[in-house]
């Protein structure tokens, strides 16, 4: 599409040139040595175009990267433009040069002499097809702006969700004391030794274990069910869960809204005793709907089986994200977490600082390798961080949907352009005639107008319906936003109307400024 719209662009340069093409061929100039010098610009032109895109590839290479998660671009992924890739680029790029400047150089070479300088050639318009084609092409530009516009908001709605917790001053540290090598193991007092170590370094507000990570795409899951109450196929893993340390719900900055939290002596609960642990209010509101959950017994087991009371609700804290800030607020309990034993095999470890949580990762990390040198951290990271990276699929799907829309709305306006140039081009005689016998320039205006209006408006039209039907199909990427947001439709439509009038105003303004008495006397 980008191809035919340069052809048309060469097309209406070859209309405003005809005078001087007439002229060199009335000179004797070959219509062999014109066809030449055109496909030549053409074939110019095209390779300066991939040029610059290799460029802006090279150039653009170290932003898209930093669009993926880290770790991610480094290993498995290369956004650089290779040799052979620029090879082809420039290839298809002389190829389509060719193709597309053909007919604009044939036309040029076909001029008549005699017509082209008396001017006295009838006038002609675009094509049907190309008049089409360019509504086609507005329709699909609408439609990205569109998809651009939802992809926007949705990105912008992840970033304002409320995780439940408290992102600023946290950083949280990856530890595995399970992997520490054959013949080696971590001291069983580890994590707990590490915790209190690291409650007294300066500049720490508290700190506390958790054995799945936030903000991870990943998490722990069971089926939970009320005490005598089967579990039911279709309740299959309805319910996250999160071992976690008495001061986790404290670092994380999560309110506790009923009851109490963990102590100590929790973590060191037996059998048969029903094992104590915190709900969210999202499961106190699905399990105990309209009751006091404090108190309450609920079994985790797989279906098939009868739910039997091994879990005792102390306390209820406020609803958080856990996976991801896509997803729902869902039920969750938190279990208690014995901080020594030697089966640990995965800890994250959250700290919230007074000030900036980078400037506490080398004193934790000295303090990990005091207790055991062989054991380092497997990530560290802050979670504003975390929650950025959590989002990376987003912010890629915008800014590729932003650049896209872009693209389009420079394709669209190049093509109105090339046609309306080209039309107003071709019909300079008769706007000549039409202003010596009287007519408004305004008029004049209103003529080209109501041509480009008739490529628009059906082009627009098409753009919406098609817009409503795959925003549809796309809706399970949205969030926050309705497949048929009035916003992105209105800003798509504005948009339009925005690149109608840039690529109109140019031969408007030619052909208003038409001298009649110039037009009469070539004639």
């Amino acid at each position: 599409m980008m191809c035919a719209n340069v052809g048309g662009l060469l097309l209406a340069r070859a209309g405003r040139r005809e005078r001087d093409t007439a002229v060199r061929v009335a000179l004797g100039a070959s219509r062999t040595r014109l066809l030449r010098h055109a496909l030549l610009e053409s074939m110019t032109l095209g390779l300066l175009g991939a040029g610059g895109g290799i460029l802006l590839a090279f150039l653009g290479a170290p932003f898209f990267a930093r669009l993926l998660p880290l770790g991610t671009h480094a290993n498995t992924i290369s956004l650089v433009p290779n040799l052979t890739i620029a090879l082809v680029a420039f290839a298809l790029a002389l190829i389509l040069s060719v193709v597309f400047g053909a007919v604009p150089a044939w036309l040029t070479s076909r001029a008549m002499p005699q017509h082209a300088l008396r001017r006295g050639a009838s006038t002609s318009r675009s094509s049907r097809l190309s008049r089409v084609l360019l509504s086609l092409q507005t329709a699909l530009t609408l439609v990205l702006l569109v998809e651009a516009g939802l992809m926007l908001r949705t990105f912008s709605a992840l970033r304002h969700t409320d995780p439940g917790f408290d992102v600023d001053h946290l950083i949280s540290f990856a530890l595995n004391p399970g992997v520490t090598g054959p013949g080696r193991h971590s001291p069983p007092d580890l994590a707990e030794e590490l915790l209190q170590r690291v409650q007294q370094l300066p500049g720490v507000r508290s700190a506390g274990f958790a054995s799945a990570p936030v903000m991870n795409r990943i998490g722990l899951k069971t089926s939970v069910a009320l005490p005598g109450q089967p579990f039911k196929a279709s309740a299959f893993l309805n319910t996250s869960l999160n071992w976690v340390a008495t001061s986790f719900f404290d670092t994380m900055s999560m309110p506790l809204l009923e009851g109490r939290n963990f102590t100590p002596a929790d973590a060191e609960a037996k059998s048969p005793a029903p094992l104590p642990v915190v709900a969210n209010e999202a499961f106190a509101h699905t399990f105990f709907a309209g009751q006091d959950p404090i108190g309450r017994t609920f079994g985790a087991g797989s279906p098939g089986e009868a739910a039997i009371g091994d879990h005792r609700i102390i306390g209820v804290v406020g609803d958080s994200k856990y996976r991801s800030l896509r997803e729902p607020l869902l039920p969750i309990f938190y279990a208690p977490m014995q901080l020594h034993g030697e089966d640990q095999q995965y800890l994250q470890l959250y700290v919230r600082t007074q000030g900036a949580p980078e400037a506490i990762i080398t004193a934790v990390r000295n303090t990990l390798a005091q207790l055991d040198p062989g054991l380092p951290f497997s990530e560290v990271i802050t979670m504003q961080q975390k929650v950025s990276e959590s989002l990376w699929q987003e912010r890629m799907l915008a800014v590729l949907a932003a650049i896209f829309s872009i693209v389009s709305i420079l394709m669209a306006t190049t093509g109105l352009y090339g046609l309306l140039a080209y039309d107003a081009a071709q019909r300079t005689r008769e706007f000549g005639i039409r202003i010596a016998v009287g007519a408004q320039r305004r008029s004049i205006a209103s003529l080209l107008l109501r041509d480009l209006v008739r490529i628009v408006l059906p082009g627009a039209a098409a753009g919406v319906l098609f817009s409503i039907l795959f925003s549809r199909l796309v809706a399970s990427a949205l969030y926050g936003v309705r497949p048929t947001d009035p916003l992105s439709f209105g800003a798509a439509l504005i948009a339009i109307g925005i690149v109608t009038a840039a690529a109109g105003s140019p031969p408007v303004w030619r052909a208003v400024q038409i001298d009649p008495a110039t037009i009469l006397r070539d004639e």
